[in-house]
């Protein structure tokens, strides 16, 4: 023991345990094949420590790279930019006042598919207005303009761009049977705030600033505020929600109903 100590420059901890070591790793090499091995100087801690930095610098350089994708793609297919990110805004302001509420839990990527989808959703319009949403889905599905994206996450944001307006999500769909349980369930939840978020923007752009939302029993309330103070008819707006909450309904297993704040 006292020789490998000297010999190879081990502290007492290591003595006991590097024959059985090395026995393993001669075992593995003849097993597997390998012929030569690079070894690294560092220990395991100076390892975990530049990895975790690695992945620190890689997720906001991700990030950055999917949305300028999304961006890139909405600029090209959708007709005005404007609406889409008046619509975007829309949905994460429902989905944070829900997420306040307690009803809804949604993490940081699931809240940036809610985004994305509302800002893609109209792409299909560059094909043709009937059945758009059926094209948007098409778009996304198969642009290779969109990048930094799982598979996965393309085909949620294609679903919630598909289920934007017409149909409820159906597993006789293609585009609802491909996804798993939860992601079944995602997109209920996010496709059912998109569609409320495009009826409070029926009316001229920008009229709605901010939804809150509270809870009476079952039933949710939606609060909207309007940006002008001195504007007070929000009937289209607030009709062209009444009109599309029924998904949202199912998503949540609640009622939904619409105020205009006293």
């Amino acid at each position: 023991r006292k020789q490998r100590e000297s010999k190879l420059e081990l502290d007492d901890r290591r003595s006991d345990i590097i024959i059985a070591g090395s026995l393993l790793l001669q075992e593995s090499f003849r097993i597997l094949g390998i012929r030569k091995m690079t070894f690294s100087p560092f220990a395991l801690r100076e390892g975990v420590v530049f990895d975790s930095f690695n992945r620190s610098v890689r997720s906001k350089e991700l990030a950055s790279i999917r949305r300028s994708s999304v961006l890139q793609l909405a600029g090209r297919m959708v007709p005005q930019e404007g609406p889409a990110s008046g619509c975007a805004a829309l949905c994460l302001d429902i989905a944070e006042s829900l997420q306040k509420l307690g009803v809804v839990d949604l993490d940081d990527t699931e809240r940036e598919l809610l985004e994305f989808s509302a800002l893609l959703h109209n792409c299909g319009i560059s094909i043709a207005h009937s059945a758009h949403h059926k094209h948007s889905h098409y778009i996304i599905k198969n642009s290779e303009m969109l990048l930094g994206f799982t598979e996965r996450e393309i085909n949620v944001i294609a679903a919630i761009a598909r289920y934007h307006r017409k149909a409820m999500p159906s597993k006789k769909h293609e585009a609802y049977d491909c996804l798993n349980k939860a992601d079944r369930k995602l997109v209920k939840l996010l496709a059912g705030i998109l569609r409320i978020a495009i009826g409070l923007g029926r009316g001229e752009a920008g009229r709605v600033h901010h939804v809150e939302a509270d809870k009476q029993g079952q039933e949710i309330l939606f609060y909207i505020r309007p940006k002008n103070k001195d504007e007070i008819d929000l009937s289209l707006e607030l009709h062209g929600a009444q009109l599309r909450k029924e998904l949202l309904e199912l998503a949540l297993k609640r009622s939904i109903e619409f105020r205009i704040p006293e």
